[in-house]
């Protein structure tokens, strides 16, 4: 899948659409959203750790995250950039 289909198919389910760069080496605490999560990461590497395990995501990859789920993410050392899907599904902490 291209990254403009896959962005048409984001907004066509009802997300809002970002891009998002993180730093190298960036690693953020756990926490959770108020929001369904749709990425396809565009360039370096993206690690994102949940209950289940820890999963590293590189160009081309995407993944999935409902609302609500507890996550760690970080970026390799090349940093990471991503095609962000925001579908918000309750009202409360971001």
């Amino acid at each position: 899948m291209d990254t403009q289909s896959f962005e048409d198919g984001l907004r066509a389910a009802g997300y809002e659409v970002l891009i998002r760069e993180i730093e190298p080496q960036a690693a953020l605490p756990q926490r959770a959203h108020g929001w369904d999560l749709r990425a396809l990461v565009l360039a370096g590497s993206f690690t994102l750790g949940t209950r289940s395990g820890a999963a590293v995501f590189r160009a081309g990859d995407r993944f999935e995250l409902p609302a609500g789920i507890a996550h760690t993410q970080g970026a390799g050392p090349e940093g990471a950039r991503l095609l962000l899907g925001l579908r918000h599904r309750y009202q409360g902490r971001a």
